[in-house]
């Protein structure tokens, strides 16, 4: 069963912005490096790619700043 991917509009600005912005577990944005996501765009773009584990943490800050 696969996951579906949660929809959120992200705004134009927010999507240029390096994925250093995020506030996440230092687990997770090492992953991020390691798989060549740059900015809030690619992970969007690329959700799907992100493990779960790693994936509610980004969200929780994308969507809410937490």
């Amino acid at each position: 069963m696969s996951e579906k991917a949660i929809v959120h509009k992200v705004p134009e600005k927010v999507k240029r912005q390096s994925i250093e912005t995020l506030k996440v577990r230092k687990e997770t944005m090492e992953y991020l490096r390691q798989n060549g996501f740059k900015t809030i765009g690619d992970i969007v773009k690329r959700q799907d790619e992100i493990p779960s584990e790693f994936r509610g943490n980004i969200y929780a800050y994308i969507m809410f700043g937490i």
